[in-house]
């Protein structure tokens, strides 16, 4: 489905049953606290085992998946123009707004204000919106 981007729906050929359990669970869950040792239980599998296979399956550590899955959402619902920041940052999992800002700037190269603000830009001008790698609303 998404050619391997991280945080997203796995499409791996073969991927490894527990780790795409956790996934799911991951997105499903994305609003919530996730601990590493509640994605363990749920796979019945040690934590310091579940984090190695997670991240040689996924390349990533469990908490970078995470915010990566996190940001990604939150980006999905600021492009749907009906949540504010706070409310999106909230409703991807983040209690800390400060915290939200400076994952979503690592992740997205930007903080969220200027991402909406590049959205409201974009509504008339299409050609913002292709740079921003967003899909056609």
């Amino acid at each position: 489905m998404n050619g391997g981007e991280p945080g997203a729906e796995p499409d791996r050929p073969l991927a490894n049953p527990h780790i795409a359990r956790a996934e799911t669970y991951i997105s499903q869950h994305i609003q919530h606290s996730i601990r590493t040792s509640e994605l363990a239980a749920l796979c019945n599998l040690h934590p310091v085992y579940f984090a190695a296979l997670f991240r040689k399956s996924t390349g990533l550590a469990v908490k970078d998946y995470m915010n990566r899955a996190r940001i990604r959402h939150a980006k999905d619902l600021l492009d749907s123009r009906e949540y504010k920041i706070a409310e999106a940052a909230a409703h991807s999992g983040f209690e800390d707004a400060l915290y939200f800002s400076k994952v979503f700037k690592k992740y997205a190269g930007m903080s969220p204000s200027v991402y909406v603000q590049r959205l409201r830009t974009s509504e008339s001008n299409p050609k913002t919106d292709r740079l921003m790698g967003n899909r056609s609303h």
